[in-house]
């Protein structure tokens, strides 16, 4: 009898801890999201500006050799502002 209690114990002891622990996995997965969607734009820009930086450092060292011509085409996009 003691014994069938302790592995009742130790049962309801682990599913506990289970819904704890997955609990706790979902409260830090929702605050990294939270985290890191707060901080797209931010990301978005830095990478932006690390591959203006690569192509401009590209285009610059092409540049130097003899002969070389480049064109170059951008586009703009527009942002329209709602009201």
């Amino acid at each position: 009898m003691l014994v069938s209690l302790a592995w009742l114990f130790w049962l309801g002891n682990q599913l506990i801890m289970q819904i704890i622990l997955l609990n706790f996995l979902i409260a830090v997965i929702s605050d990294t999201y939270a985290r890191v969607s707060e901080d797209r734009e931010i990301y978005s820009f830095k990478h932006k500006a690390m591959l203006n930086a690569e192509s401009y450092n590209t285009f610059e060292n092409f540049s130097k050799r003899e002969g070389f011509k480049a064109i170059v085409i951008t586009l703009e996009k527009q942002l329209v502002q709602e009201k």
